[in-house]
């Protein structure tokens, strides 16, 4: 089984395209990313709490930034580049050879219930599992073991697919064999 993870592996995600709005440069971006502790809220995010609630912590927290707390909600999509182009023609490669494909990834079920439906591509997968609906998250080995139970496959059957190198790390311990991307 071929298990891919989404962000940067099979669709681009950039926070930096839509910060950028906001900032005069990277080095201002990468200063409020550290300042508001993007990493640890964004992991919220992906670990299914509710975008409404996080980022009204977040304003709470930080009430000069609520313009873009808001707009990280209402203006997501300018996070998101789409689908990968060449990991796409992989995907149709690897699924008209009849390969079973799985997810395993790191997003928002929110924002994914509307992203899915413009994918077609996204129904080759066998199944699709998000950290968004276990409320777990990669590199945390529980949630490689809950896609073993879920999927009823052995880490040794599967080639784990990401471009987090502590992903791989974690899943390569784990069994699965492993492409860093």
């Amino acid at each position: 089984a071929i298990v891919f993870d989404f962000g940067n592996v099979i669709f681009d995600w950039n926070p930096y395209n839509l910060f950028g709005k906001f900032f005069v440069d990277r080095q201002a971006i990468e200063a409020f990313m550290h300042e508001v502790d993007f990493k640890f809220w964004n992991l919220l995010l992906d670990m299914g709490h509710p975008f409404q609630e996080v980022l009204a912590e977040q304003t709470r927290l930080f009430p000069q930034y609520a313009h873009i707390f808001r707009a990280y909600d209402e203006d997501w999509w300018a996070t998101f580049g789409g689908a990968i182009q060449p990991t796409v023609d992989i995907l149709t490669t690897l699924h008209g050879a009849g390969h079973s494909l799985y997810a395993l990834s790191n997003w928002s079920a929110e924002k994914f219930a509307v992203v899915r439906p413009q994918y077609p591509f996204l129904e080759w997968f066998e199944d699709i599992v998000l950290s968004g609906d276990l409320r777990m998250a990669k590199p945390d080995p529980l949630i490689f073991m809950a896609f073993l139970q879920r999927s009823g496959l052995n880490a040794a059957d599967c080639l784990f697919i990401d471009d987090s190198a502590a992903n791989i790390q974690v899943s390569s311990q784990m069994g699965f064999g492993t492409i860093l991307f």
